[in-house]
């Protein structure tokens, strides 16, 4: 049995964009207990979850698997911006991102 699944298709990445744009604040912010920081954001993660789902893909996608997604995406959009600040030297060409401009709005 193969423990991987199938790549996000860009439907899916979009959706997850979009949950995590309109709730980055409550993704990255941080309220008066830990215990209702925790609870409120995991909420929105299963929200985010359940649109992703939504989609249709066929591949049911869990919580940790968009999580997962989302750092992965964020690490590339900064590497990208990295990368862009300070070129490597030599004629290697610079391959940006395809979520990268996305990203990096939302992160600010």
């Amino acid at each position: 049995m193969d423990s991987r699944s199938c790549n996000f298709t860009a439907a899916e990445t979009n959706a997850l964009l979009e949950g995590v744009r309109c709730h980055y604040g409550t993704i990255v912010g941080s309220f008066n207990s830990a215990k209702d920081t925790n609870k409120k954001k995991n909420d929105v993660w299963i929200l985010i979850t359940e649109n992703v789902n939504a989609i249709g893909s066929g591949q049911r996608r869990t919580t940790d698997q968009i999580k997962l997604q989302w750092k992965n995406l964020k690490a590339r959009a900064t590497k990208d911006h990295a990368e862009a600040k300070n070129p490597q030297t030599g004629n290697k060409p610079f391959k940006r991102g395809d979520y990268t401009d996305v990203v990096l709005d939302i992160i600010g």
